[in-house]
């Protein structure tokens, strides 16, 4: 006959039992996840002043130009499985109104990643934002530049410079 566990047995087995699907969590999954955040970028230059990066890695502001740049970095099975080309456009699902004025191939951080400029609507607001999209082993990286379109241009070298000089660990 089969007696039924205690309950401090269940509740052991049941933490157990977690313990070990946890243990069992792909390696390449923990990896992944250490490698957020793990690059370098040089700062856009002068006028542009660090800010609170909120859920991105790194964020900068122009108080003149009204205008950020920022680099932010995903990783795991997500980001590695999915085209660059869809990550850059899931990116901007906030914008209305959009045109895109530039979509191409670029390389940057020794890799092959998507580069596309759109103009558009943010919350009713006119925007132009330089969106730098690349995938590297587990990661996805994306930088961006975001600014009122008149003032868009002035704040594309210093953009450049941080895309430039994106480099992985």
């Amino acid at each position: 006959m089969i007696r039924p566990l205690p309950s401090r047995a269940l509740v052991a087995l049941a933490v157990l039992a977690t313990l070990g699907a946890a243990g069992c969590m792909p390696s390449s999954h923990r990896r992944a996840k250490m490698l957020e955040g793990k690059y370098t970028v040089p700062p856009p230059g002068d006028g542009w002043h660090v800010v609170d990066a909120g859920g991105a890695d790194h964020a900068w502001y122009n108080h003149d130009l009204k205008a950020a740049i920022y680099a932010d970095s995903n990783c795991g099975p997500r980001y590695s499985e999915s085209r660059t080309e869809d990550l850059a456009t899931e990116l901007t699902a906030g914008l209305r109104q959009m045109t895109t004025s530039r979509d191409e191939l670029r390389v940057f951080g020794g890799r092959e990643g998507v580069l596309r400029i759109h103009s558009g609507r943010l919350d009713g607001v006119p925007v132009t934002v330089a969106l730098g999209v690349m995938n590297r082993g587990a990661c996805t990286y994306d930088l961006a530049l975001i600014a009122p379109p008149d003032t868009f241009e002035q704040g594309w070298d210093a953009y450049d410079r941080v895309l430039t000089g994106f480099s992985p660990l």
